[in-house]
């Protein structure tokens, strides 16, 4: 498929025979470096929804203007989950900005408990182990576009050609009110206690990613011809679950602004937060069938995740992505059960409009 969306190395719009990886339900297993490793994201293999399997999943793009009067422009992907509602990444809406000097003080990591019953949740202070500087921060406080276009595709075949018709909507947008992500550059490697490399020196990296959602209220009810994605709203996904993934990144389209694409992995991490938020990764790995597994990249933000089992239930959105310097890549995702409260919100305010 197409992979992710916005490159940890934070490149913000501007304008996957391989082993299966550990499996690690928490932060107990790894440091926040392993966490959110540098790197940046890449193009792996994905097929074009020609079948129109996958029409919930919309193109987002959001001009916003920052403290300069700059505008700026950014594609993004995006879910239909009511005629009248899309979810998106916070960060397709939002732009980076200067943290302050109090943001700048690291606040002091909890002393972990020695005999916990289960997995501890991530927190924000345990994930900046290690870095010498936050230089951007992207939350409520940011420069956020007010409204949004969202572009439905639909594909046919005309005179033996994939045709392609479009429609447009403008929406209003709602930022999730926990937005919070913060980019930095660490001062060493917490794992090991060595200095960092060079490469890995050369740009700030996500450091600790919550709540990355925003919400698109249309002004016109889609056509009834994409019917809403439906939403994972009674359990949590587990480890090893089988996924698809869905955005317009460019992937192997010609298109700058890629055509609608998909991809299949599993899940092999699940990253639970102090804020309630859950994060949940896919790696590089080989599929059951055989073949690479897909990933998300530049342009893929916001877009879907469905589960393998049934492609018509969302769990996750499109967040984040990257390369190890050990080449492996990894594609990460905001939980729907995590924030069914808040979406469950956000669709009340749609049927009310």
């Amino acid at each position: 498929m197409t992979g992710l969306i916005f490159t940890l190395l934070i490149i913000l719009h501007t304008g996957c025979s391989t082993a299966t990886p550990a499996i690690v339900a928490s932060q107990d297993a790894f440091e926040p470096e392993d966490l959110f490793p540098q790197g940046m994201l890449l193009t792996v293999p994905g097929r074009a929804d020609e079948e129109n399997k996958y029409l919930p999943a919309v193109r987002v793009s959001s001009v916003i203007i920052d403290s300069a009067r700059v505008k700026h422009y950014k594609p993004c992907s995006g879910v239909l989950v009511h005629p009248r509602l899309v979810i998106t990444a916070g960060h397709c809406v939002c732009l980076e900005r200067s943290p302050t000097e109090q943001e700048q003080v690291q606040p002091k990591a909890p002393v972990p408990k020695k005999a916990a019953k289960s997995p501890a949740a991530l927190t924000q202070a345990a994930a900046l182990k290690g870095v010498e500087r936050i230089t951007g921060i992207i939350d409520n406080k940011s420069p956020c576009a007010t409204t949004t276009t969202v572009t439905t595709t639909v594909y046919s075949p005309q005179n033996g050609r994939r045709g392609t018709r479009t429609e447009e909507y403008s929406g209003t947008v709602m930022v999730h009110e926990q937005l919070r992500m913060v980019m930095g550059v660490r001062r060493e490697n917490p794992l090991s206690g060595q200095a960092a490399s060079p490469g890995r020196r050369a740009g700030p990296t996500l450091v600790w990613n919550n709540a990355d959602l925003a919400a698109i209220f249309l002004k016109d009810a889609v056509s009834s011809a994409f019917e809403p994605a439906q939403l994972a709203m009674t359990e949590e996904i587990k480890l090893g679950s089988r996924v698809i993934i869905i955005g317009y990144g460019p992937g192997s389209s010609p298109h700058l602004f890629g055509d609608r694409q998909y991809g299949e992995n599993a899940v092999t991490r699940i990253i639970p937060l102090e804020t309630g938020s859950v994060l949940f990764r896919t790696e590089l790995q080989v599929l059951p069938a055989g073949g690479p597994a897909s990933y998300a990249e530049q342009g893929d933000s916001g877009g879907a995740c469905v589960a393998k089992t049934n492609p018509h239930v969302l769990v996750g959105f499109v967040t984040a992505g990257a390369q190890k310097e050990t080449g492996s890549y990894m594609s990460y995702f905001t939980s729907v059960y995590s924030h069914k409260d808040w979406l469950e919100r956000a669709i009340n305010r749609a049927n009310e409009s």
